[in-house]
């Protein structure tokens, strides 16, 4: 079985620790995060949402709060 790491990162305005991955998500890969989320959007506006999709857009919109707070520290 194959161990992984768990890293967490605490940023300044954010009270929750952060993974390295969403971490990564809000900075580096933040445009590609974007894109996704925005399509997802659109497609809660069209209504063909499936509920899984509808879960990962929860997660990016609370992934775009903390870039938010990124932005304005």
């Amino acid at each position: 079985m194959k161990k992984t790491r768990t890293v967490t990162i605490h940023i300044e305005g954010i009270k929750e620790a952060l993974s390295l991955r969403d971490a990564l998500k809000i900075t580096a890969y933040w445009s590609k995060t974007n894109k996704r989320r925005h399509s997802l959007i659109e497609s809660k506006l069209a209504e063909t949402i499936t509920s899984k999709q509808m879960v990962e857009l929860k997660y990016l919109q609370k992934l775009a709060g903390y870039k938010r707070t990124l932005v304005w520290i």
